[in-house]
């Protein structure tokens, strides 16, 4: 019989999880690795764009994004929500949904009376005027604000938000630690690879966006990249590891460069 977990913590996290973003995926990571030092990794409940791949890859519970009457169960039941990191109160990708989005989980657990906290976030760029207003009040209210830039930092200041209380620091993913995947993640993701001399030289990551600064003159760009690649291998006896960021839109061009 399975032990029943009393640990009286529980924590939701909020941000963009589940799409498949190597950076925020990192982001995500890098605060379970922290948090599961305290509490147990079944305490936390992230909010993503794919709850089942979220559990595996991480060991948490986690529910859709969009689902308001399984945010509002499991925000009840929780003593802190943490909104983090990444860029999400912005409003240049989005259309603005992101600020009203995220806002609002703030609002709620405002509302619910939990320890709400904005952690690792970069703010900005903000144009729409509707959106500052809405960042300004919600964050107000906010327990605790930790930017990961001292322009973040300066944004809200503008905003109206005390600089008192908005603290700076490094990204979290600067603190990620090594962790393996399940097998099957490694096979269907496994990183693509120009091969150097393994005794010599260094190992080398390039993370390529495939962006539309990239799709024009493809096939040229394509070509250069390929090039530079295969230089670092011969100048330098280097083992090159082609990084996909966003796993969908960059493995087609990585392929094409390593073919």
């Amino acid at each position: 019989m399975a032990k029943e977990n009393k640990h009286p913590i529980r924590i939701m996290i909020s941000g963009y999880y589940g799409f498949g973003n190597c950076g925020d995926e990192a982001i995500l990571l890098a605060i379970i690795q922290q948090l599961s030092e305290i509490i147990p990794r079944e305490n936390i409940t992230v909010l993503s764009n794919n709850p089942n791949k979220t559990e595996v890859l991480y060991g948490v519970n986690s529910i859709f994004r969009l689902n308001p009457f399984q945010i509002f169960s499991q925000m009840k039941g929780s003593k802190i929500f943490l909104s983090g990191g990444g860029g999400l109160l912005q409003d240049v990708s989005g259309k603005g949904f992101s600020i009203i989005y995220y806002a609002s989980l703030l609002m709620l657990a405002q509302l619910l009376n939990k320890t709400n906290i904005v952690f690792s976030q970069g703010i900005g760029p903000i144009s729409n005027n509707i959106n500052k207003k809405i960042i300004k009040s919600t964050l107000l209210k906010t327990n605790l604000i930790i930017v990961r830039d001292e322009q973040s930092q300066l944004i809200l200041g503008d905003l109206g938000v005390k600089k008192d209380l908005i603290s700076v620091f490094p990204d979290v993913s600067f603190l990620l630690k090594r962790e393996a995947l399940p097998e099957r993640i490694n096979n269907r993701y496994g990183l693509n690879l120009r091969q150097g001399d393994s005794n010599r030289g260094k190992n080398i990551g390039i993370v390529i966006r495939n962006c539309k600064a990239i799709q024009k003159d493809y096939e040229k760009k394509v070509i250069q990249i390929a090039k530079i690649a295969d230089n670092l291998i011969t100048e330098y006896q280097a083992r090159l590891f082609f990084i996909p960021f966003q796993i969908e839109d960059d493995i087609s061009l990585i392929n094409d460069i390593t073919e």
